[in-house]
């Protein structure tokens, strides 16, 4: 593990929500500068919120608290970027470690939430990208390698749930119930359809999605609140979302979907939908030292 991976680098001990401390003037992420906050619907958004993570699963004791009773947008969302490439184990993150994170203001994916200053970012990005990797990796194009978009659309789903936890939690439903919802339009619309079950960490080294993508087997692909949405497209694969997704327009909507309909992806605008979420991402040195607000 790297350092800034490690928790003695930020000092959160657990998942979930906090609320800066009163009097601080600067932006350094780190838990000597936050208070516990579990009722966030009693902040008034004066001083800035940080939902660590999903505060739920064996090694968080907090409540869970949904985003949606939140009275402001004063809260960032830090979680794993919503493009995976920068967690794998490349020249810029040599051992897979989570130094580089998600960072969303107001919202739990970037859905519309798009920086006015994409082109800051991207240079942004490029620099860390060469520091971290000792120059070896010299722009995001080198860890994302976008692939030429399918169009001649298979009738293979592949189904991308996320964890059950987040269902139940997000959206008062169950993984299995979702994925009955799902399989039941498939099959009206002529589909056959696998599951593909989020692997841990540890398996996904050549087991990526976009590894399974690669064969051309799949003609779409269906998920929620996932960034295998983002992975699909990338991987030419059209991303068919039921709800909340950070692939903008590349997604085709479950209402679309049920008519028959699946939206054509181009790589230019594959392209231009990493560049929205490259500015927000962030390396955990940024977070902790400040600069993440510069």
């Amino acid at each position: 593990m790297s350092y800034w991976a490690s928790k003695q680098a930020h000092g959160f001990p657990t998942w979930g929500w906090y609320i800066q401390k009163p009097g601080i003037t600067h932006n350094k992420i780190q838990f000597e500068y936050f208070d516990y906050c579990d009722d966030i619907s009693k902040t008034d958004g004066s001083r800035m919120l940080i939902k660590f993570g999903n505060e739920f699963g064996p090694r968080c004791d907090r409540p869970f608290q949904h985003p949606n009773t939140c009275p402001h947008d004063n809260w960032w969302h830090w979680d794993n970027p919503e493009l995976p490439q920068f967690l794998w184990p490349l020249g810029h993150n040599p051992s897979g470690a989570k130094d580089w994170v998600r960072w969303v203001k107001g919202g739990l994916l970037t859905q519309g939430n798009y920086s006015d200053d994409i082109q800051t970012h991207v240079k942004r990005i490029n620099k860390l990208l060469r520091d971290t990797s000792g120059q070896l990796i010299y722009t995001w194009h080198d860890i994302v390698q976008i692939q030429k978009p399918q169009h001649d659309l298979r009738k293979v789903a592949l189904i991308c749930p996320v964890t059950a936890p987040n269902f139940v939690h997000y959206y008062s439903t169950t993984q299995q119930d979702w994925i009955n919802k799902v399989t039941k339009v498939l099959e009206r619309q002529g589909y056959t359809w696998e599951v593909r079950h989020k692997p841990g960490r540890g398996a996904r080294v050549g087991n990526q999605l976009i590894d399974q993508l690669s064969g051309g087997k799949y003609g779409i692909t269906v998920s929620q609140h996932s960034v295998a949405a983002m992975e699909s497209a990338i991987a030419g694969v059209p991303p068919v979302v039921t709800g909340p997704h950070p692939a903008g327009m590349l997604g085709t909507p479950w209402t679309e979907f049920e008519y028959g309909h699946v939206r054509p992806i181009s790589k230019k605008d594959v392209e231009n939908q990493c560049l929205r979420l490259l500015a927000n991402i962030r390396h955990k040195k940024e977070l902790f030292t400040g600069a993440w607000n510069a």
